[in-house]
């Protein structure tokens, strides 16, 4: 517990000293309820030896016995740890050290032990396996630690059957020659690792089609499922576990492309291009929506092996840290490299829309809203439209059930879209950004306003021309204490481009955050500055959710402030304000694609709409009764 690649490491080496000798058993054991009979007082006692760090906290919650009600009856909870406590799992495994430390110094060298949590294992002649049982059938009360013999397994070489039964006859205990699932992987003979990995797959083949179904209604869930749980599992059985059967991950490779994704993402079908496309990360444009293939395999399996080799070394766990961090750079450059190269290949592949497209979706802060768990609490689960839509722009699609002609009589296409002021959309999505920059900057600063006109300038030239000088001009808003000092205030002026637009296509995203920072600087920094005696700061979004150097400069110390004012992480505060920001702009660009253009009703107004006249005519409730 708390190693990297840990659960790995266990694995390769349990594998690797089962395999070395036919001689070799392997047993895992299991725990009758493990922690809920953890001894507690022995954990108080020994904790300020094994790790200092969790000693005060773990006296603070287990040092008196805890209350538990059920209907009208008390109950007190006096041993093992409590369910759903963040540090159970720290405190079973401190727990569990002494009992580790007292089997190896009563066994031989040749019983290697691997423990994760409360699943024991361990490998070595039968003779030494049988006196580990025993010891730790004899000990392991004490320690709350009690075994449950008809649970555990031993897995022997073939041939060695009959001698480990006569071994193990008093004890009723399950005995296989074939192997059996250890830790999430399989031990045993060729055949059974490669029939494990079959059903494995089998299993996944089955979810995937129940995330089929649940995509119909829900996609950001399903997407949510896919790629931060249902991929973990994949991933750890590919490092795990070697000789996954081709055909069976051609299958599960196959039920992804033509059963998943086209419900998933509302496409009649996916190619080749587009599923290379979905599986780059999402700072490259992608959706981490990864493949499983024979190569794939390959190379997870010998990076886990690196990974784990530092942990089977006999170093201090400085020693072992600091060789795990070289491996994992190393790694990371060679995988970097590989997907530089996939990156440029796929954008030769992809037409001037789509190579915008990906552009856009490459952009820090655009792609926050695909790590995020959709939590309709906090505002973060997307409808099936939004989710679609959003999807649509990112890999530069054509969104589905769009009109052909818009209102005003232009082609509907999404670059018109975005920017038709027909139904006030680029108006809504400005001020939805406004409006929740203007929330942040009243919390973390003060005498905030939107919208307040800036002082007359009294016949007062400039030296831009380009400088406004209408007396009723506006910014979007102003705010004291958030840039600069307590009391000075600044002014901000927020714009929202479509990165989509004819005016915008042609242009780097660099060069459109360029050009409209320079619009507003030359609009209003020099009058902010003689005749306000401020600082003038243009907020430039892009629809897509990125933003330029200045208002990321901003965001920034927003976020800072932010983290200051609520006592939290900076990294937690940065990334809840880019979400915030993403996901507005994500359903303002839905509503621009599906928003009506045209007045659907009419209101009929009635001949008194006075207010106030209609409320002198009602008397009180009070009066009334």
């Amino acid at each position: 517990v708390g190693q990297r690649a840990g659960i790995e490491s266990a694995i390769h080496e349990l594998r690797s000293s089962f395999s070395a000798s036919n001689r070799q058993c392997l047993i895992q054991i299991d725990a009758d309820n493990a922690f809920n009979t953890l001894n507690r007082s022995l954990l108080l006692h020994n904790i300020e030896n094994i790790c200092p760090l969790l000693k005060t906290v773990l006296l603070n919650t287990y040092r008196k016995d805890s209350f538990l009600t059920a209907g009208k009856e008390l109950f007190y909870s006096r041993e093992g740890l409590t369910q759903g406590d963040n540090l159970a799992m720290a405190a079973f495994g401190a727990n569990t050290l002494p009992l580790i430390q007292h089997l190896k110094g009563q066994l031989p060298n040749t019983i290697l032990q691997k423990w994760y949590a409360d699943d024991a294992n361990a490998t070595g002649e039968l003779l030494g396996v049988r006196k580990f049982l025993d010891l730790l059938t004899s000990i392991g009360p004490s320690y709350g630690y009690r075994v449950n013999t008809q649970k555990c397994w031993l897995i022997v070489h073939p041939g060695r059957l009959d001698e480990a039964r006569r071994m193990f006859e008093d004890i009723p205990i399950n005995i296989t020659e074939d192997g059996h699932q250890i830790l999430g992987s399989a031990i045993g003979t060729e055949d059974y690792v490669r029939s494990f990995s079959s059903k494995k797959c089998d299993e996944y083949i089955q979810q995937l089609e129940h995330l089929a179904d649940i995509s119909k209604e829900e996609p950001h869930l399903a997407y949510s499922a896919l790629v931060h749980c249902l991929q973990a599992q994949w991933q750890h059985l590919l490092r795990t576990t070697p000789q996954a059967p081709v055909s069976s991950l051609h299958l599960v490779e196959e039920t992804i492309i033509t059963k998943l994704l086209p419900v998933l993402l509302k496409r009649s079908s996916i190619s080749e291009v587009e599923r290379e496309w979905l599986a780059l990360p999402v700072r490259d444009g992608g959706m981490s929506i990864a493949t499983l293939s024979v190569e794939q395999s390959s190379e997870e399996y010998v990076a886990s092996h690196q990974m784990c080799r530092p942990l089977s070394e006999e170093i201090e766990w400085e020693e072992c840290e600091l060789r795990q961090n070289i491996i994992a750079r190393h790694l990371r450059s060679n995988r970097l490299q590989k997907r530089q190269q996939q990156s440029a290949s796929l954008h030769a592949k992809l037409n001037t829309f789509q190579q915008r497209a990906r552009e856009v979706a490459g952009e820090k802060g655009a792609a926050s809203w695909l790590h995020t768990r959709p939590l309709e609490a906090q505002g973060y689960h997307l409808s099936p439209n939004e989710f679609h839509d959003a999807v649509a722009l990112r890999m530069g699609w054509p969104p589905n059930d769009l009109p052909k002609q818009c209102r005003c009589g232009a082609r509907f296409e999404v670059s018109h879209a975005l920017s038709c002021q027909l139904g006030g959309f680029p108006t809504h999505r400005h001020n939805e950004t406004r409006d929740l920059l203007a929330d942040i900057m009243t919390e973390v600063g003060n005498s905030v306003a939107i919208e307040p006109t800036l002082t007359p300038v009294d016949g007062r030239t400039f030296e831009r021309a380009s400088t406004i000088t209408d007396p009723n001009a506006r910014v979007d808003i102003v705010a004291g204490g958030v840039w600069g000092g307590r009391f000075d205030r600044a002014y901000f002026d927020v714009c929202v481009f479509n990165a989509f637009a004819q005016s915008n296509a042609a242009k780097p995203l660099t060069a459109c955050y360029a050009f409209h920072e320079q619009r507003k600087i030359a609009k209003y920094a020099e009058r902010v500055r003689e005749v306000e005696h401020s600082s003038f700061i243009p907020l430039v979004f892009s629809s897509s959710g990125g933003c330029g150097p200045i208002t990321d400069n901003c965001i920034r110390r927003l976020a800072h402030l932010l983290a200051k004012k609520r006592k939290i992480e900076y990294k937690d505060a940065i990334n809840w304000l880019r979400r915030r920001l993403v996901f507005s702009l994500i359903r303002a660009s839905s509503q621009a694609l599906r928003g009506a253009r045209s007045k659907l009703h009419t209101p009929q107004h009635p001949a008194d709409t006075s207010i106030q006249a209609t409320n002198g005519m009602t008397l009180p409730h009070r009066a009334r009764l």
